[in-house]
């Protein structure tokens, strides 16, 4: 059954470039926190090991959308639905952002 969510709103958003997405917000927000703790003078072993799955996180982004058919159907125009993630994972991030910066004033 075809309803308004299973439509594709733009053929150029692939699968893979909204799941690279928000796994790239992620790795973002892993080494992200490790340099305002470095910052700050507080970084520890587990902000370091963060900040290495962060790294990670954003490398696999890279490939991910380099390489399209390592996805699932990841070549394919993006349903609507699928674009609650970046919705959400933006407003997260900018969530955390303000934080972040808040800590620094």
């Amino acid at each position: 059954m075809v309803t308004a969510f299973s439509r594709t709103p733009s053929e150029r958003v692939r699968r893979v470039d909204v799941f690279a997405y928000v796994v790239g917000l992620m790795g973002l927000v892993y080494v992200g926190d490790f340099a305002l703790a470095g910052l700050a003078g507080t970084a520890t072993t587990t902000a370091a090991g963060l900040a290495a799955v962060g790294g990670f996180a954003l490398a696999s982004a890279v490939w991910m959308h380099r390489n399209p058919d390592s996805l699932h159907d990841g070549a394919e125009p993006a349903p609507a639905y699928l674009y609650v993630l970046p919705v959400v994972s933006t407003g997260a991030f900018l969530v955390l952002a303000a934080n972040w910066v808040a800590q620094l004033v």
